[in-house]
């Protein structure tokens, strides 16, 4: 529960500047496809969620099922939060796959050790 209470927490804050930044990039576009893509994407935001939350009370019974679920969740943000971090840590150079393996394998090790030390 607290995982997930953090985790609603922490896409909220992403979801605050996500719609920021998509507004902001929609100014120079007619204003009828401003008001629409903005609509559209608040509405299935709000009809994800509601097709996440269904999926996970089905999954209730199922302490295998809530874990993955919420390990799915957790790195699915954590991928699309770095992912920007990455991406400013190889601007300039080469990309390096070892620097994307190395943090991902500190993530688990992470994880690992915290599941571990239970």
């Amino acid at each position: 529960q607290e995982a997930g209470f953090i985790l609603s927490i922490a896409l909220s804050v992403e979801m605050c500047f996500l719609g920021i930044t998509f507004a902001t990039g929609l100014r120079s576009q007619k204003i009828w496809i401003r008001i629409l893509s903005l609509f559209l994407s608040s509405v299935l935001l709000v009809v994800g969620g509601c097709v996440g939350s269904l999926f996970g009370s089905m999954i209730d019974s199922s302490k295998i099922m809530q874990v993955g679920l919420m390990s799915f969740g957790t790195a699915a943000l954590l991928y699309l939060v770095t992912e920007e971090l990455l991406i400013e840590a190889h601007k300039g150079g080469e990309h390096s796959s070892l620097v994307d393996l190395c943090f991902f394998l500190g993530f688990w090790a992470c994880l690992v050790l915290d599941k571990l030390s239970d």
